[in-house]
C-alpha cells in the first residue's frame, strides 16, 4: 500500500501534461489567379514552422539567441493542395509563427513569412485553438512570348536558340543574362514560357561559323536581337504583365560576311606553350576561346570572326614564367591582317598613400584593389605598409578600375597615376608601365556623416531597409556610392562621405550595383529622393520614407 502514491506519480503527471497541452489549430483559406480572379486548382501548399519566431503567436520574429534558448528542432512541414475551387484546409497545426508557400505550374511562387530585406510578406500566427479562415492567395500567372525566324526569303530557320535575356546588376555593371529559351522548329517558330513579370530583351543566337574552322568568305547569320538589330543597346525592351501571352515576335535575319584575322604571337627563341586567344565582350556579359599555335614563328589566322568589338589574347612561356597580352580590335566584314601582338610577363604596380588630416584610422588597416572590367580577373589586393607604400603584383595587360577598401571614415581624395588624374576613370596598362611611374593616393579624413531613419508611410520605423546614398557633383565613380542598412528602430549611419552633392534613398529591398550602374533604374524613384550637400566634417540627420521597389531586378 505504500507503494501506491508512487505508482499513482506517473499517471498523475501525464494527466498534468495533457491538461498544459495547447489546443490545435486549424488554417483555410482559398487560391485566386492574380490576373483573372479564377480560382486556381491543384496548388501545392506547403506551411513551415518560423524556427527564428517568438514563442508568443503574434509577436515579432526573433532568433533562439534572442529568446536566451536553444533553437528548437526542425519540425516537419505540413502540406497541401487547393481544390476544385482554390480552396485549401490545414487541420491540426500546433500554434506559432508560420511560412506559407504556394506552388503550382504555370503561376510564379508566393511566399508569406519570408524576409527579404525590409520587404515582407505576413507570416501565417496561429494561436491556440485558433479557426482562422478566408486567406487569399493571389498568384500572378507565367507569360510567354512567341514567334518565327525567316530567311529573307521567307524560309523557316530552324534549330536557332532564342532567349528572353534580362538585365542583371554586379560589381562590374550591367550585362543581360538568359531568364528562359527555347529552340526554333522546323516551321521557325518558337515560344518561351514560365516568363515573370517584367521587361525582357529577345536575343536570337545562331549557329554561324566556329572560330578557327578554315573556311574563308563565308556568309553566317550573326546575333540578333529583336526587333532587328545586333546590338543589345539598341534592342526594344519588352514589357510582359502576368498570364500576357506575347505573340508575332517575329525575325527577319541576313547573312553577313564574317571576317578572318591573321598575325603573329611575337617570342622570343625558345619560348613553348604559345597560344592566340580572343575574347568577345557585350552587353551580355563576355566569352572567351583560345588554342595552341602549331606555328614556331607564332603565325596565326582566325576565320568566322563576327563584326564587334573583341580582345585578341596572345601569350607564351619562358623559363617557367608566362608572357601575356591583349589587344582591343573593332571588327567589321572585311579582313584583318599584319596584327602582331607582344606579351609581357605580369607587371609590378606601386605607389604611395597618404591619409590628409588627423584620423585614427591606421595605414596598414587600409586595402586596395585593382578590378578589369572586361575581365574576370582580379589581380591581388595590394595591404598598405606602415610608410604609405603599396605593391599590387602579378598585374596582366589590362585597363583596370580602383577599389579602396577598409577605408571605415575616411574617403577617396585623388588618385594620380603619374601626373594624370584618374581618381574618376581606369588604370590604363594596355601598354605597361611607363619607367617611373607610380599611384599617389589620397585620403581625405574630413568626410562627412549622414544618419537618420527610414519610415514606413504609418510613420512606422523600417528594420533592414536599405540606404543608398548616390552621388551627383563632380566625382560619380564606384567609391562615392554608399550603402547602409537600418536596425531594429529603423537607424542608419553613413560616414566617411567625401564632400559634394548627393541623392539619398531609403528602400524596401534594392539591388545597390543597380543604384551605382543604371540611371534608368533610378529614375522613377527621383522625386522621392532627398537632396544632400555634404561639406568638410559635416553631420546631418535625415528621416527618409520608405520607397518600395516596384521594379524586377
Amino acid at each position: 500500500m505504500r507503494l501506491a502514491p508512487f505508482l499513482l506519480a506517473p499517471a498523475l503527471l501525464l494527466g498534468q501534461s495533457q491538461q498544459t497541452a495547447p489546443e490545435k489549430a486549424t488554417f483555410e483559406g482559398q487560391v485566386f489567379n492574380a490576373t483573372t480572379g479564377e480560382p486556381v486548382r491543384k496548388v501545392q501548399l506547403v506551411l513551415r514552422l518560423n524556427v527564428a519566431a517568438a514563442g508568443s503567436p503574434g509577436e515579432a520574429p526573433r532568433s533562439p539567441q534572442q529568446q536566451g534558448q536553444a533553437p528548437r528542432p526542425a519540425n516537419p512541414p505540413i502540406t497541401a493542395t487547393s481544390d476544385l475551387t482554390g480552396k485549401f484546409l490545414f487541420e491540426h497545426v500546433d500554434p506559432g509563427n508560420y511560412q506559407l508557400t504556394a506552388r503550382r505550374d504555370g503561376y510564379v511562387n508566393a511566399q508569406f513569412g519570408v524576409k527579404n530585406g525590409a520587404a515582407s510578406q505576413d507570416a501565417v500566427i496561429l494561436g491556440p485553438g485558433d479557426r482562422k479562415t478566408g486567406f487569399q492567395i493571389k498568384l500572378t500567372p507565367y507569360g510567354a512570348v512567341s514567334g518565327r525566324i525567316a530567311e529573307e526569303d521567307g524560309d523557316p530557320i530552324r534549330n536557332l536558340q532564342v532567349g528572353a535575356m534580362q538585365y542583371r546588376y554586379t560589381s562590374k555593371g550591367r550585362e543581360l543574362v538568359e531568364n528562359r529559351a527555347a529552340t526554333t522548329n522546323d516551321l521557325g517558330e518558337y515560344r518561351i514560357f514560365d516568363l515573370a513579370p517584367g521587361k525582357y530583351y529577345l536575343k536570337v543566337s545562331p549557329r554561324g561559323l566556329r572560330v578557327n574552322q578554315n573556311v574563308e568568305d563565308a556568309d553566317a547569320f550573326a546575333i540578333t536581337y529583336y526587333p532587328g538589330v545586333q546590338e543589345a543597346s539598341n534592342a526594344g525592351g519588352l514589357e510582359l504583365t502576368g498570364g500576357q501571352q506575347l505573340t508575332n515576335l517575329n525575325l527577319t535575319l541576313r547573312k553577313m560576311r564574317f571576317a578572318t584575322l591573321r598575325g603573329k604571337v611575337i617570342a622570343p627563341q625558345g619560348a613553348t606553350g604559345l597560344s592566340i586567344g580572343m575574347m568577345v565582350v557585350t552587353d551580355s556579359g563576355s566569352s572567351s576561346s583560345s588554342n595552341n599555335l602549331d606555328d614556331k614563328d607564332g603565325k596565326f589566322a582566325l576565320f568566322g570572326v563576327s563584326p564587334g568589338l573583341v580582345y585578341l589574347l596572345g601569350s607564351y612561356t619562358v623559363a617557367g614564367q608566362r608572357y601575356q597580352s591583349q589587344m582591343p580590335l573593332q571588327v567589321g566584314s572585311s579582313d584583318i591582317s599584319g596584327i602582331e601582338l607582344r606579351p609581357m610577363p605580369p607587371m609590378e604596380v606601386t605607389g604611395k598613400v597618404r591619409i590628409d588630416g588627423t584620423t585614427d584610422v591606421q595605414l596598414t588597416q587600409l586595402q586596395l584593389s585593382l578590378q578589369a572590367p572586361n575581365r574576370n580577373y582580379t589581380p591581388e589586393t595590394g595591404a598598405v605598409k606602415e610608410d604609405g607604400g603599396l605593391v599590387f603584383r602579378n598585374v596582366d595587360q589590362n585597363v583596370y578600375r580602383m577599389n579602396p577598401n577598409r577605408l571605415r571614415t575616411l574617403y577617396l581624395k585623388s588618385v594620380h597615376w603619374g601626373t594624370t588624374d584618374i581618381t574618376d576613370s581606369e588604370l590604363d596598362l594596355m601598354n605597361g608601365v611607363p619607367a617611373n611611374t607610380e599611384l599617389a593616393i589620397v585620403l581625405g579624413s574630413d568626410g562627412g556623416t549622414i544618419e537618420g531613419a527610414v519610415k514606413n508611410e504609418k510613420e512606422e520605423p523600417v528594420d533592414a531597409a536599405t540606404v543608398t546614398l548616390v552621388p551627383t557633383g563632380t566625382h560619380r565613380s564606384r567609391p562615392f556610392y554608399k550603402t547602409a542598412t537600418t536596425n531594429a528602430a529603423g537607424h542608419f549611419t553613413i560616414g566617411g562621405i567625401a564632400p559634394g552633392s548627393y541623392k539619398l534613398f531609403g528602400w524596401d529591398s534594392v539591388n545597390p550595383n543597380a543604384v551605382m550602374f543604371d540611371p534608368d533604374f533610378l529614375q522613377p524613384y527621383d522625386s522621392a529622393a532627398q537632396k544632400v550637400e555634404v561639406v568638410p566634417n559635416d553631420k546631418r540627420s535625415f528621416d527618409l520614407k520608405l520607397i518600395i521597389n516596384k521594379q524586377t531586378q
